[in-house]
């Protein structure tokens, strides 16, 4: 809940994909150790982590008047608890086994998930931000890890895999200035035109997208 716009920037080496620092987790004292973890787009609506953030900030932010994208960090905690009850006890979410569900339960959740799908505990691990004891290798090597951070991104989209939200050529209705200054307005107000150059094509598939493509509000 204390992520900061300013956390949240445009991925160079990987265009229509975001970099997000986490820098306050339970494994790190330090903000030079913050990883960048890679935010990519999921072909499911519902997995998909750049498609509900730009949902959240555009239709949210006119509201918001604080450096902390999710507003106040303390009453943020209440929101996501609320969030997560109202998923938990829906129709629709099954559970694997009995007794109750909390955040850890969806972590631990997500990297059984992605070491049955394949990915190697070491990523899994560095995704995770687990408590460990760090290593020398840990103390030495860059935090920023693309590749491994990169596969365990791409396989927590979910089964149908992740996606990547681009023009197609020769389209030349749509432009730059309408995506930014008209789709992603706000988006830019709050986060720059580089962070909404990625998410205003999100918008834009949001709003194009036939209602049949997806079986839940965009709020």
């Amino acid at each position: 809940m204390k992520l900061k716009f300013e956390n949240i920037s445009p991925n160079v080496q990987n265009p229509g994909t975001l970099l997000c620092q986490m820098r306050w987790s339970k494994n790190i004292s330090d903000e030079r150790d913050a990883p960048e973890q890679i935010l990519v787009g999921s072909m499911d609506p519902l997995l998909c982590a750049l498609l509900n953030l730009a949902v959240y900030l555009e239709s949210s932010c006119c509201s918001i008047n604080s450096e902390f994208v999710f507003q106040n960090p303390t009453d943020g905690h209440r929101v996501v608890r609320k969030f997560l009850q109202d998923i938990l006890d829906g129709p629709r979410f099954r559970k694997l086994n009995k007794g109750n569900l909390g955040t850890h339960s969806l972590r631990k959740g997500a990297a059984t998930y992605g070491s049955r799908s394949g990915v190697s505990k070491d990523y899994i691990n560095r995704r995770g931000r687990w408590r460990t004891r760090k290593s020398v290798v840990d103390v030495y090597i860059d935090n920023t890890l693309p590749f491994p951070d990169a596969m365990a991104a791409a396989t927590l989209t979910g089964p149908l895999g992740p996606c990547f939200y681009f023009e197609k050529p020769g389209v030349q209705c749509v432009t730059t200035t309408l995506l930014v200054d008209k789709i992603a307005k706000c988006i830019k107000g709050l986060m720059g035109e580089s962070v909404a150059k990625t998410l205003e094509l999100v918008l834009l598939w949001a709003a194009l997208e036939p209602k049949s493509s997806y079986d839940y509000d965009l709020r």
